[in-house]
């Protein structure tokens, strides 16, 4: 039995015939875009699930289209996948921002760059390895947070006095916002002037 599924969980290309395997390939690239831009899509993240599965479909496209162009031997089979690198990277760029100092983004640009690394290998006709790595990339998108809380353990609030000179300058704007990005409540700090 496993004689017969193995070569169904290598490349397609060579086990399917065409127009077939394309078809296929990209029912999966959409099945797989769509498993980690639902997980994006509930998180309220930028990238969500149009935008992940268009990602993946059109990287698997752009991937098919490259091996179809050198079958015909009118051109290198990597010509057009190599472009998909480039092109992933200003998407992905553009989803990284800062603000007030901190870096938002960056897991929403790592994703849009996975996703599009699962469409290209989904469209060579590694189909099983396209849907391995999108359960992996669902599993550290999920799971891995919660094993930073139990790394980092909660933190406990505890009691700090801040004595400052405020002569005209912004030092207690710029405490207010160390307390805002830590979202310690108003309830759990104090102020008093003296003199």
């Amino acid at each position: 039995m496993i004689e017969t599924i193995w070569p169904y969980l290598a490349d397609l290309h060579a086990v399917v015939p065409n127009p077939w395997v394309g078809i296929m390939l990209v029912f999966c690239s959409i099945l797989c875009g769509l498993v980690i831009g639902l997980e994006r899509e509930v998180k309220n993240k930028p990238a969500g699930l149009k935008t992940v599965t268009l990602i993946c479909v059109g990287s698997t496209a752009f991937t098919l289209a490259s091996l179809l162009m050198a079958s015909t031997g009118r051109s290198d089979p990597g010509r057009i996948a190599a472009q998909i690198i480039p092109g992933i990277g200003f998407l992905g760029a553009g989803a990284i921002l800062r603000d007030r100092g901190t870096i938002i983004g960056l897991t929403t640009g790592a994703t849009i760059w996975t996703v599009a690394a699962i469409g290209m290998l989904i469209g060579q006709g590694y189909a099983v390895a396209g849907i391995v790595l999108t359960l992996v990339v669902l599993a550290m998108l999920t799971e891995v947070r919660h094993l930073e809380h139990w790394l980092r353990k909660p933190c406990q609030l505890t009691t700090a006095r801040i004595i400052f000179q405020p002569t005209g300058g912004k030092a207690f704007l710029h405490i207010l916002r160390i307390l805002d990005d830590y979202s310690i409540s108003d309830r759990a700090w104090q102020l008093s002037r003296r003199g």
